[in-house]
């Protein structure tokens, strides 16, 4: 891309390599949800902010956050919660993404001190509680499809 601002070109270094390299295209269940899980990440990168609770994320804790906690395993998760969920949406995926982003690793640590699987289950239902009381504040999108977005 020609025009690439600072913040597109870090998005595409540290994020879009490393979950969408080539070969981690047989761990997406299609091309569609692919590109899905690109734009979902996008949307959050350009985010405005988020509020769960008492907390406020702003835009650049939030790019802080996926830039340095996301791993490519926690897409392939969010995207197996995501996919559990009936009627499920875009924006479904966004909170999946950032979910499994923010609890990733304690969920992970959990299962390896008690020597046993992941309980996908119970981080379902615990999403389904984040995404009923988080909000997210996508940035808006101009009239030529682009998102508007500060750096």
């Amino acid at each position: 891309m020609k025009n690439m601002t600072f913040a597109d070109r870090l998005f595409e270094s540290a994020i879009v390599k490393p979950c969408f390299a080539p070969e981690r295209d047989g761990r997406f269940p299609g091309r569609q949800i692919r590109a899905m899980a690109y734009f979902a990440l996008r949307s959050l990168w350009h985010a405005q902010g988020i509020r769960f609770q008492s907390c406020y994320f702003d835009q650049s804790v939030i790019r802080r956050i996926l830039q340095t906690d996301i791993m490519p395993e926690y897409l392939d998760d969010a995207i197996r919660l995501w996919m559990m969920k009936r009627n499920h949406s875009f924006y479904d995926l966004a909170y999946a993404i950032l979910y499994v982003v923010l609890v990733g690793d304690a969920f992970y640590k959990e299962a390896a001190a008690t020597y046993s699987m992941p309980d996908y289950n119970a981080l379902y239902y615990a999403w389904l509680d984040f995404r009923a009381h988080a909000k997210i504040t996508f940035a808006p999108i101009v009239p030529e499809g682009r998102v508007a977005y500060a750096v």
